[in-house]
């Protein structure tokens, strides 16, 4: 049985700051900024403008994802339930939490070539996460849902599934295609995950606000 799946990325962030005014790389708790919400807002109205239709939401219980569901969910259809479930979280980068962006977009982002604690999480983890939970979801009684995640989950997850192993390098999965804070992307998936075809990208304009450079 084919699924109807649409993957989306959390709007921006409200970044935390060092004493200097520095953005820092952010952990569980950080919030939407403005931009952020008029993200997933306009991204809520253009799949109702454009009649698009979901049964579910799953979505990561981290806060900036929570409050992406939540105003995805307000702004398309306030009935639509909601679920959230931790296996969809961001990346464990525990490592890196507090480390300034400055510092991040030197690696480009690589945080699996340069950990910074022993619980950090690899690629290959990351990946297998990612799919694992996905193989769960995909066996429900829904036929057509929403899974709201982030970058690198929905990069390595959307890189498994095409090609049913982890990505050899994080260099190698940012080429392959990274969504955008605020976009969504639509895949016909069978419930084997055998069959995997990407659709298309729905995007809005505030998206290119918040375009991140390393990810190039």
């Amino acid at each position: 049985m084919i699924k109807k799946v649409f993957f989306i990325r959390h709007g921006e962030v409200e970044y935390p700051r060092n004493k200097k005014g520095e953005e820092l790389v952010y952990g569980p708790l950080t919030p939407l900024s403005e931009l952020g919400k008029r993200q997933i807002s306009s991204l809520g109205r253009e799949f109702k403008k454009n009649k698009i239709r979901i049964q579910m939401i799953f979505s990561s219980p981290y806060l900036r994802t929570k409050q992406s569901a939540k105003e995805f969910k307000n702004q398309l259809d306030n009935k639509l339930p909601l679920v959230f479930i931790k296996e969809l979280r961001d990346v464990d980068n525990f490592g890196w939490h507090g480390a300034t962006m400055k510092e991040y977009g030197k690696i480009s982002g690589d945080v699996y070539s340069y950990p910074l604690a022993k619980n950090d999480e690899t690629l290959e983890q990351l990946s297998t996460r990612a799919f694992n939970v996905v193989k769960k979801i995909i066996t429900t009684k829904y036929q057509s849902f929403a899974v709201v995640s982030h970058g690198d989950f929905l990069r390595a997850l959307i890189w498994t599934l095409k090609h049913k192993k982890a990505p050899p390098n994080y260099h190698e999965m940012k080429k392959f295609f990274y969504l955008e804070k605020g976009q969504a992307i639509e895949y016909k998936i069978d419930k084997s995950l055998k069959s995997v075809k990407r659709l298309r990208v729905i995007t809005i304009e505030d998206v290119k606000k918040s375009i991140e450079y390393w990810r190039k």
